[in-house]
């Protein structure tokens, strides 16, 4: 009857009885209850509470050191992280690596990374000489819901903003490089890296809403397009610059 009290939960972890001080005060009829996973972590941390499910699995392979392929996969739920200042929630991630190689040694990657309609990323690699003169051609796109993706950082990051956004945008992009060599110890002194860009930016549908939930159409489209180079010493050529909105 009454309290406060403070409690204590001993629980065995990997065959090592542990003791956590859980601290609550606890009133006439309550009870308190906490996962291992947040027993150990408030017995060797600061943190308050911590949860979620992780699971994944890598089966990479050598191929003629230091080369390698193979995939990976990580995929996080409803994963949580309380401390004294905030608290870090995310309701799912996905993250996967695929990588082949082929007769000539050159490794081909995909990557990808989502979170619902908050983020859908994918990167297709091709990497040439590797260890030698790298040869880089990336691909790169990305497709984010605004809407979701605020909710996504403001569980995460605590982000929490009067106005908030809605639309989507889109982003196509091709990078390629060249270089430096390597093999070269004078030439990795003052490394040389060239590279040629392709951007695709889109926005489409935005609208602000306000904290009286006031609805404010912002644009149905803006774009952006970069194109140029760079040689990796002292000249930058830009093709193309283009910035556009449908008013």
């Amino acid at each position: 009857a009454g309290g406060p009290y403070t409690l204590y939960v001993a629980y065995t972890t990997d065959g090592v009885p542990a003791t956590v001080d859980l601290s609550a005060s606890l009133g006439t009829g309550q009870i308190a209850a906490v996962s291992p996973m947040t027993g150990a972590a408030r017995a060797y941390s600061d943190i308050l509470e911590l949860g979620g499910t992780v699971d994944g699995t890598l089966e990479y392979r050598l191929e003629g050191a230091p080369h390698f392929a193979g995939r990976g996969r990580l995929e996080i739920s409803d994963f949580v992280l309380g401390m004294k200042d905030r608290t870090m929630r995310l309701d799912r991630l996905s993250f996967t690596h695929d990588v082949a190689l082929d007769a000539e040694r050159t490794a081909k990657h995909a990557l990808t990374l989502q979170s619902g309609k908050a983020l859908d990323a994918t990167i297709l690699a091709e990497v040439k000489d590797a260890f030698g003169t790298p040869e880089v051609r990336a691909e790169v796109k990305v497709d984010s819901d605004l809407a979701d993706l605020g909710k996504t950082l403001q569980g995460l990051i605590g982000l929490r903003q009067d106005t908030r956004l809605e639309g989507r945008v889109a982003l196509k992009a091709t990078v390629v490089t060249k270089g430096p060599d390597l093999k070269d110890p004078k030439a990795m002194e003052k490394p040389v890296l060239a590279a040629t860009v392709d951007v695709d930016l889109a926005a489409s549908d935005l609208v602000a809403i306000d904290a009286d939930k006031k609805r404010l159409e912002i644009d149905k489209l803006i774009s952006l397009k970069l194109k140029g180079a760079w040689d990796g010493k002292s000249k930058g050529d830009l093709e193309t610059l283009t910035l556009g909105s449908s008013f």
